[in-house]
């Protein structure tokens, strides 16, 4: 029994193929047209390498390009460039360049620093006592949503007496804060203010005062001053400013001033400031 379904015919064929062929070849003119309107990429990474392509996509962590040397595409991170130059297609968005520089600080979020600075008691018992010296550690993570993060300040400070060398007060102050960065071209302001706690010990040698009477007689008597020596751990509120500036390794160099209220008798009020120097990534 014959089918009632013959083979198609050669000319059939032929059209076939030459439509599909016309169809690929629409495509490809559309593909190359949409690469060409892309734009032209030279990247320039820290190690002093040159890579040029087409710019195929671009995110906060990396850029893709068409590699010109290679051919394929070439997936770079930001923290390894230098500048991106960007060359739009003159007849597709009008003649124009540009050229910006990857700032390696936005990519680093992490901060550790050790800090050398002095202190001064402005109210309390220890108003009397001279500047004092001490030592400060830093860490921040500077970006849990952008511009704001968290900091933690553990610090020392040691106040003598140059007149009674027996005299001081020491201060371990331990804060954390809510943080907020404003980052500039050349430096970055840190912005915080937080609570936490203090150790504070104090010690005085017993002595005698000499007070003036008023008579002439004996113009001066001797009252006996008991010494001491205490210590308590108490809560701390703080608040601080710092100034710094992240080289391109990472190395940090900053300057900071910081307000202590220690709820206790030995020392209310204190002022610190130190310079600091650490490293991000």
């Amino acid at each position: 029994m014959k089918s009632s379904h013959s083979a198609p015919s050669p000319r059939i064929i032929a059209r076939l193929f030459s439509r599909g062929a016309r169809v690929a070849l629409a495509i490809t003119a559309l593909l190359f047209m949409c690469h060409a309107a892309a734009s032209a990429a030279t990247v320039v990474l820290k190690n002093g390498t040159i890579l040029r392509g087409a710019l195929e996509s671009r995110s906060g962590d990396e850029i893709t390009i068409l590699d010109g040397a290679t051919g394929r595409p070439r997936v770079i991170k930001t923290a390894l460039i230098k500048e991106l130059t960007l060359e739009k297609d003159e007849k597709k968005v009008g003649k124009g360049t540009v050229s910006m520089t990857i700032d390696d600080r936005l990519n680093r979020h992490v901060h550790f620093a050790l800090g050398g600075g002095g202190i001064k008691i402005i109210d309390g018992p220890g108003k009397g006592l001279n500047f004092g010296f001490g030592g400060t550690f830093i860490f921040q993570y500077n970006y849990i949503v952008k511009g704001f993060g968290v900091d933690l300040h553990a610090s020392y400070y040691y106040n003598p007496d140059m007149k009674y060398s027996t005299d001081s007060i020491s201060i371990l102050p331990v804060v954390a804060s809510p943080m907020y960065r404003f980052a500039t071209k050349y430096i970055d302001i840190d912005l915080r203010a937080g609570a936490g706690f203090s150790y504070t010990s104090g010690k005085s040698a017993q002595r005698l005062k000499l007070i003036p009477t008023g008579d002439p007689g004996q113009p001066l008597s001797a009252i006996l001053v008991q010494g001491f020596s205490s210590s308590s751990f108490d809560l701390v509120a703080g608040a601080g400013v710092g100034i710094s500036h992240t080289f391109g390794i990472g190395l940090v160099l900053g300057f900071e001033a910081n307000y202590y209220y220690i709820f206790q008798s030995l020392s209310a009020n204190a002022v610190a400031a130190s310079i600091y120097l650490g490293y991000s990534f």
